[in-house]
């Protein structure tokens, strides 16, 4: 579960919202996990060429 999280988090450059509704799990829930991963979050926005929010 915490693999496919960090693929779609790295790779997919999906954001931790879009995997919390994919999951249907809680935002603190997939943080705290791809923490406890090693996995290094980023600020949200933060991909070249994606949009940021306003």
């Amino acid at each position: 579960m915490v693999g496919q999280w960090r693929i779609w988090d790295e790779q997919g450059h999906l954001s931790l919202q879009a995997i919390t509704d994919r999951e249907t799990t809680s935002l603190a829930t997939v943080r705290l996990a791809l923490l406890k991963d090693g996995t290094q979050l980023r600020l949200a926005g933060s991909y070249p060429g994606r949009p940021r929010r306003k």
